[in-house]
C-alpha cells in the first residue's frame, strides 16, 4: 500500500469516527482530484489529505482552485442536498511511534 492511500484511509477512519459520512474517495475528473468528499450537518466537504514530515506546506492556490472546480463538477453529477460547502485539510504526521492527525476546517489560501 502506498503512503498516500494509507494517509487517506487514516483520514477516512478519523472522519467516520467524528460522524462524517464519506460520499467519495479519490474523486477525479478533468479539473482535478479530491481525496475525500464528505457530508456532515448539511455541509458538503472536500477534504485534502496530506502526510509526511511537514505536510502543512503542500496545499497551494493552484490546488485549491482545482479542488473547487472538481467539487462543483461532483455536485453537478450527483443530486445532493446541502446548505453549505467547505474545504477542509487533514494533515497526518508520523513522529517517532505516534501518528498525529490534525483536521483543519474551512481552509483558504
Amino acid at each position: 500500500m502506498n503512503k498516500g492511500k494509507s494517509f487517506e484511509d487514516l483520514a477516512s477512519s478519523f472522519l467516520q469516527k467524528n460522524n462524517y459520512k464519506i460520499l467519495a474517495k479519490n474523486f477525479s475528473c478533468f479539473y482535478g482530484e479530491i481525496d475525500i468528499i464528505a457530508y456532515k450537518n448539511k455541509t458538503l466537504i472536500a477534504v485534502e489529505v496530506k502526510g509526511g514530515k511537514n505536510p502543512f506546506y503542500k496545499i497551494n492556490k493552484s490546488k485549491m482552485e482545482k479542488i473547487i472546480k472538481t467539487l462543483h463538477f461532483f455536485i453537478s453529477q450527483n443530486k445532493i442536498s446541502y446548505e453549505s460547502i467547505r474545504i477542509d485539510a487533514i494533515f497526518i504526521q508520523s513522529l517517532q511511534n505516534e501518528t498525529i492527525i490534525e483536521h483543519i476546517e474551512n481552509i483558504t489560501i
